[in-house]
């Protein structure tokens, strides 16, 4: 009897229990076929295995037809190039771009290395920060660098060297060793970033324009930068320098030995040890001198440290497109407001003024070709809507606005429901998009809403409003901006939720094992 006539088909899925009689006809019912599955079994396996094998030489032949094997070694070299890192020079890592590209085949492996520009920039790591590293790792480290160099051919080099002051100071025969390499290729150096002690790079500090006749930028971070070292230093007056970043600790500012007129962007972070030294830095005087000396400025961030009052004076800025001002001190929104009221940037599309100097980056909208002018204020103390009224009287091209948090420790105005009073037509005509934070979000949303209507019927109107408040929401406003959303008009407003959960029972709620488990 076949399983199709099963006297037993009634009772499947059900919770019938057979007797000993059934069981013993459902034993019999059952030999058959499970004979027949075993049987499928194997012959699916040997068919697995036959398969399996001419897997193996269909892949092998299909490889062949793979386009890559046919694109010629110069479109491969551009797609080789293509994989470098954009925003850091290449890591000596066997898992990254360029050595994995070595290590695929014999043919990529001779293209990889036979293309200088793929070996034109490298990163060398600091080896540890207060042990030694062994003298076999500091040989190969070595090795390596040399063979990268000797890759590049007479490709411009660019460089970033990090070393840790306690190896530094425990393994000078091999920092040596690294320097010497750098002086060997100088004539080749386009871009050079460099973190650690001074004494790490001063050989380096030292060349001149025709050691180094192709240089473009520099960044260092040197923890100390004494006067003594600054009158030896000639690589920052080098003829072709046009972009450079400075960090170092008691340091005055205004007396490093630059070519300051040459500059197109600079990057200032001086300051001093411990408790502020008004020697040391850069005061709001002197970053107006750091301005009207860079007369061929594009981008430029200053840390200002010390608090001085000034008396203003105009300076016309041709060319600045991009400036961050980072300070130190309270009342930081009217020290920008005074320091603003001085410059006249006909050009300028990005400025940015806070106090968290880890936020206070370039980004992409600080870019020349960025429309209009970027306006962005973060982690500030007091702003208040007399100190925005002197910020758009300083900047009144003004179309995206951003205020960002303040440290939660500190002040803060609120601005109540002055939304049409602060963001008039009049004081900022061509204001597009605006961001403000939940700290600043004191205004009902009514205010949002009557603020919102009145910009759209202005000859500018807004494009975009982003919003958070610490609250709930009162009225419904993006449903009252639908005809205006519909139109293209972006509204997020983000609001604080503040719910409970359903009650459910919980069999396990406030067990205590300590107490209950005997």
């Amino acid at each position: 009897m076949s399983l199709v006539d099963s006297p037993f088909t009634d009772k499947l899925n059900t919770n019938f229990v057979p007797s000993d009689s059934e069981v013993k006809q459902l034993n019999a019912l059952l030999r058959e076929p499970v004979a027949e599955l075993a049987r499928l079994d194997a012959l699916i396996s040997q068919l697995a295995t036959e398969r399996a094998s001419l897997q193996v030489v269909v892949d092998s032949h299909r490889a062949l037809l793979s386009p890559i094997r046919r694109i010629p070694e110069d479109f491969l070299r551009e797609i080789f190039v293509s994989c470098l890192p954009d925003n850091h020079d290449a890591f000596m890592d066997a898992t990254q771009s360029p050595l994995l590209l070595g290590r695929v085949c014999g043919l990529w492996r001779r293209v990889a290395y036979s293309t200088p520009r793929l070996w034109s920039s490298f990163y060398i790591p600091p080896l540890g920060f207060d042990l030694v590293a062994p003298e076999d790792v500091e040989r190969e480290l070595a090795t390596g660098i040399k063979v990268w160099l000797e890759r590049s051919m007479d490709c411009p080099l660019s460089i970033s060297l990090a070393i840790y002051i306690p190896a530094f100071s425990s393994g000078q025969e091999y920092h040596q060793v690294l320097l010497d390499q750098l002086l060997g290729v100088s004539t080749r150096i386009r871009h050079l970033k460099y973190k650690g002690p001074m004494q790490g790079l001063l050989s380096v500090l030292e060349l001149d324009a025709e050691a180094l006749p192709g240089l473009e930028s520099v960044v260092v971070d040197l923890h100390e930068y004494p006067e003594a070292a600054q009158e030896r230093s000639t690589l920052f007056s080098v003829p072709t320098l046009r972009r450079l970043s400075l960090r170092a600790a008691n340091t005055n500012a205004l007396a490093l030995p630059l070519a300051w007129a040459q500059l197109t962007d600079i990057n200032l972070i001086c300051y001093s040890h411990g408790m502020l030294d008004p020697q040391w830095g850069l005061s709001a005087v002197g970053a107006l001198e750091v301005l009207q000396r860079c007369s061929s400025l594009i981008r430029c961030r200053l840390h200002i440290t010390t608090k001085l009052l000034f008396t203003p004076r105009p300076i016309h800025i041709a060319h600045l497109q991009a400036l961050i001002i980072i300070i130190e001190f309270d009342s930081m929104d009217e020290q920008v407001a005074d320091f603003l009221e001085c410059l006249t940037m006909p050009r300028v599309r990005y400025f940015q003024a806070g106090q968290d100097e880890s936020s206070l980056r370039f980004s992409d909208s600080s870019s020349s070709d960025s429309e209009g002018l970027t306006v962005y204020l973060t982690g500030s103390t007091s702003i208040s809507p007399a100190i925005l009224s002197r910020l758009f009287r300083s900047l009144p091209g003004v179309t995206h606005l951003r205020l960002g948090e303040p440290p939660e420790y500190h002040y803060y105005s609120p601005f109540d429901d002055k939304l049409e009073t602060i963001f008039t037509a009049t004081a900022c005509p061509s204001l597009r998009h605006l961001e403000i934070g939940k700290y600043y979000c004191t205004f009902s949303d009514d205010a949002v809403l009557a603020f919102i209507l009145a910009r759209m019927r202005t000859e500018h109107p807004l494009q975009q409003v982003d919003l958070e408040f610490e609250r709930e929401m009162e009225r419904d406003v993006v449903e009252e901006l639908e005809p205006y959303i519909a139109q293209g008009l972006q509204v997020n407003l983000r609001y604080a939720s503040h719910f409970s959960l359903p009650w459910t029972f919980r069999g396990d709620a406030e067990f205590d094992e300590r107490v209950f488990g005997y």
